[in-house]
């Protein structure tokens, strides 16, 4: 059996404050976290699907740069976000 050793807190803590000053994308990140909590919450006029899009076309802009960002692929997503709703939430 493998044992898994979790970090003590003040190291997680610790590991945060050094990839946020380090991960410049942690802002996108953060961003698209509130606006999921926001539209769950339905206190924001976006929808899930366009929080996760904001997270999509941040982290991982060298495909979106030769894979257009278009309404079918929106929807896509969208479409996932209905499927998986119950794991999401």
């Amino acid at each position: 059996m493998i044992e898994i050793k979790y970090p003590p807190s003040e190291e997680l803590k610790k590991a945060k404050e050094v990839f946020r000053k380090n991960e410049p994308r942690d802002l996108f990140y953060r961003l698209a976290v509130e606006l999921v909590d926001l539209a769950v919450k339905g206190k924001t006029k976006f929808t899930i699907a366009e929080a996760l899009s904001l997270l999509l076309q941040t982290w991982n802009m060298a495909y979106y740069r030769f894979h257009h960002f278009d309404i079918k692929h929106y929807k896509k997503i969208e479409q996932l976000i209905e499927n998986y709703h119950s794991e999401i939430m």
